[in-house]
C-alpha cells in the first residue's frame, strides 16, 4: 500500500488492508511516498492511497482509493492468494 503520513484516508485504510491481507498468502507492506519515491517512481503511483500485488517480481493488480478494498481482495482471490481456510475463499 502506497500512502502518505498524517493523510487520514491512508491512516484509517492501514487496519482493514492489514486483515485483509492477513488472511491471504502474501507480505503487506506500508510504504510512505514521501520516504520511498523511486518506488512510487517504479510503480508508477499518483495518488494515495495506492495498493499494488506484485507477483514474480511483476505488479498484477493496480488499485487507487478507498473505494478499491472490494477490487483488491477480488484480486488477492483470483491470483489465488487467499489462505484456503480464508472467510473470502469460501
Amino acid at each position: 500500500m502506497f500512502r502518505k503520513d498524517n493523510t487520514p484516508p491512508c491512516g484509517r485504510m492501514v487496519p482493514f488492508v492489514r486483515e485483509l491481507v492477513s488472511h491471504a498468502r502474501i507480505q503487506f507492506w506500508a510504504i510512505d511516498v514521501v520516504e520511498q519515491p523511486e518506488l512510487v517512481e517504479q510503480y508508477n503511483v499518483r495518488s494515495v492511497p495506492t495498493f499494488v500485488i506484485v507477483e514474480d517480481g511483476q505488479p498484477v493488480y493496480t488499485g487507487v482509493g478507498a473505494g478499491c478494498l472490494s477490487e483488491l481482495s477480488k484480486a488477492l482471490f483470483g491470483h489465488g492468494l487467499f489462505r484456503k481456510s480464508s472467510p473470502a475463499s469460501q
